[in-house]
């Protein structure tokens, strides 16, 4: 729609401004007519079920294959999975659900709508578990999607939503790093999914002012396919 971005500036945009109210969906897309921008989204949910505030950056591509890796109904979460599809021809999505012989959830085929957003409850899903699963969405016919997962989970009396986006194929990498380690003590601090269809094994160590430390416990994790 022609906004300016000056050099070096954050520029805010209203959503709600451009027309979107009450919509319980609304997917954005933003292109660049010269140069280039980095998009994010922050949002403050007070109704709907939702409670809280989130801050994430946008996808800066479309990409035909996604991962979520989610499920942890111990703490009772209202849980959804929103699939974007900017472009101008409809996909078709098959959706799998996988991570251990607990899932029997059967696939999910789903039609996006171009430049439409359809969203999947994982309490509408027969055959989850109150556990640890994995939801792959592959497109089968059609242009590249963009997968978010939102999850509001019940602290006490309170409630806390985050929404995060998915992981796409490009991001699977056999080495990770990560700047924040985890506390002594904590548990389930990491999530390791193997998305191809052979077993793996990974190892996790700590790196500080002494080098790269194994982990008692951690030197070696069998991630079957």
């Amino acid at each position: 729609q022609g906004y300016v971005l000056p050099a070096q500036s954050l520029t805010v945009i209203k959503i709600a401004e451009q027309g979107a109210r009450g919509e319980q969906l609304v997917g954005v897309e933003m292109r660049a007519q010269s140069g280039a921008f980095i998009a994010g989204r922050a949002q403050h949910y007070l109704g709907t079920g939702r409670l809280g505030f989130s801050m994430k950056l946008g996808s800066p591509a479309t990409y035909s294959d996604w991962w979520v890796a989610t499920g942890d109904y111990a703490g009772k979460p209202a849980e959804q999975i929103d699939v974007f599809n900017p472009g101008d021809s409809d996909a078709t999505v098959s959706v799998l659900f996988s991570g251990s012989a607990e899932v029997k959830a059967a696939p999910l085929s789903l039609v996006v709508p171009a430049h439409r957003v359809i969203g999947i409850s994982m309490s509408n899903v027969a055959g989850l578990p109150e556990g640890r699963f994995v939801v792959s969405l592959s497109v089968l016919e059609g242009g590249g999607i963009v997968v978010e997962h939102a999850v509001t989970r019940q602290l006490a009396d309170n409630a806390a939503t985050s929404v995060d986006l998915g992981f796409p194929a490009v991001m699977a990498s056999t080495r990770w790093r990560t700047g924040l380690a985890a506390e002594a003590g904590t548990e389930r601090a990491f999530a390791l999914l193997n998305i191809t269809g052979v077993d793996a094994t990974a190892s996790i160590a700590s790196i500080g002012p002494a080098g790269r430390i194994p982990i008692a416990g951690l030197g070696s994790i069998s991630l079957p396919a």
